[in-house]
């Protein structure tokens, strides 16, 4: 009875036009952002702890943090989504208009963003900056450089990830401290640590780049699909050994669990396989780090299964989901 009436009852068309303004930032895209900046709060926990497990502690610089970096690269992300150039439409006062709302929405999201980021302390005050620089760059849908040199986006997705992660770390070692020394804080085996979580993330990029390749010169279409599969499953590989040479267990059994999708991909390349290896090895990264910080998990059940009850009845349409269908 309830289920028939969150998916059936016509209040519901609505009631979801009212949540607009909160989708246009593009919200569950921050699957792959607060990931990143839990693994770096991961590691610098580990600073302080053999191993972390559910810490529930409340930390409001870490609130500011997330606040303020979802704020910034929400900013870009609804940016990205207003039109360049004069859409042909039959009513083009109306999306002059939308337009207009979304371009200043974005303006104060990037504004309040920095004065928040601006009240954790200063290296995560530098850190956001070239965060956004990179988000700018990477997502300027005028820019050709990536269509141009595609390989640039492997180099430019691993700096994000490690940007992301840079972010949590240095949130967790400076202990509420505006002005926190540095020294001393990144050792050879911290510096190794960013660079295997930089390669997951670049791993599962380039399957989404396959499935997304919009463009001429994609990564799959100039270097041939199977060659990137390829690529992103020995990626997954090297985390698995170097990780457990290193005795770094999520790294480790994230990449374990996630493995067989890539592996599937790489010998079927169907796109049901294709799908797999973007959706679970993103919930299983998540669901492993959220047994460390189990408010992300509250976070993530709202934020998912309020995109399904949105995408459904605004536009019908199921997402997200980890249903894949057959072919």
């Amino acid at each position: 009875m309830i289920k028939s009436f969150l998916k059936n009852h016509s209040i519901h068309k609505k009631i979801v036009p009212h949540f607009d303004y909160l989708f246009i930032y593009n919200p569950t895209s921050f699957f792959t952002i607060w990931v990143m900046i839990c693994v770096g709060m991961y590691i610098g926990h580990l600073t302080f702890y053999n191993y972390p497990q559910w810490i529930i502690s409340f930390d409001l610089k870490i609130l500011f943090l997330f606040l303020s970096l979802t704020l910034i690269i929400g900013s870009v992300f609804i940016k990205n989504k207003i039109p360049s150039s004069e859409t042909t439409t039959n009513n083009k006062q109306k999306l002059f208009v939308a337009n207009n709302k979304a371009l200043m929405l974005s303006k104060i999201s990037l504004i309040i963003g920095f004065i928040v980021l601006f009240l954790t302390n200063i290296y995560n005050l530098m850190l956001g900056s070239l965060i956004y620089i990179v988000f700018t760059v990477m997502f300027n849908k005028n820019n050709t450089i990536f269509k141009r040199q595609s390989l640039l986006n492997l180099f430019i997705v691993f700096l994000i990830g490690t940007l992301l992660s840079l972010s949590g770390y240095v949130a967790v070692i400076s202990q509420g401290s505006y002005f926190y020394s540095l020294t001393g804080s990144f050792s050879y085996l911290i510096l190794i640590k960013f660079f295997l979580y930089g390669i997951g993330y670049t791993a599962i990029f380039i399957i989404i780049d396959i499935k997304n390749s919009s463009f001429e010169k994609s990564l799959s279409n100039v270097y041939g699909m199977r060659l990137m599969i390829a690529l992103s499953t020995l990626m997954i590989l090297f985390n698995i050994f170097i990780g457990f040479y290193l005795q770094e267990p999520l790294i480790t059994i994230a990449c374990v669990v996630s493995i067989p999708f890539f592996l599937y991909a790489l010998i079927r390349k169907l796109d049901k396989d294709i799908k797999r290896a973007i959706y679970y090895p993103i919930f299983i990264f998540n669901f492993f780090i959220s047994t460390i910080y189990p408010y992300l998990f509250i976070l993530l059940i709202i934020i998912f299964y309020l995109s399904k009850y949105y995408n459904w009845h605004r536009y019908n349409f199921h997402f997200p989901t980890f249903l894949v269908e057959n072919d």
